[in-house]
């Protein structure tokens, strides 16, 4: 199935759950509890799992729960459980809209060798490219 912008999204989701879900970017609130994660190109949970948690420990100064996200289109649509109200930052919108974009090109990449030889120039996490998000 292709997806193929923020209001087709939104649509499928509020059908496939019971909505009432928002795209990202349309005022979400700070007391969001879910995160729904569409990749246009096909990609393991894990990768999308682990990018989410470096943003959110990372920048965002929350806290991240470790449970595997559910599934509703596989390798391309996942629900994860995100609790906006955690983290420390005042400002979490646009912190988020300084952030996300990890997701589709991946995390900084590494200016020294200080996780081990060889590995400034390279990323901690890869991105998984275009994506379209939504929250509830």
């Amino acid at each position: 199935m292709q997806i193929t912008n923020a209001a087709e999204l939104v649509q499928y989701l509020d059908d496939a759950t019971g909505g009432p879900w928002l795209a990202d970017g349309d005022n979400w609130h700070m007391d969001a509890y879910e995160i729904a994660v569409y990749c246009e190109r096909p990609t393991d949970w894990q990768r999308v799992h682990d990018l989410l948690r470096a943003i959110w420990t990372g920048p965002m100064c929350g806290e991240w729960d470790d449970q595997e996200p559910v599934i509703v289109l596989p390798g391309q649509l996942f629900i994860l459980d995100l609790d906006t109200t955690k983290s420390q930052r005042d400002d979490v919108p646009h912190e988020w809209d300084r952030h996300k974009r990890w997701l589709e090109w991946g995390s900084p990449v590494r200016t020294t060798d200080r996780s081990g030889p060889g590995t400034r120039g390279t990323r901690k996490h890869q991105g998984v490219g275009p994506v379209l998000i939504a929250w509830r």
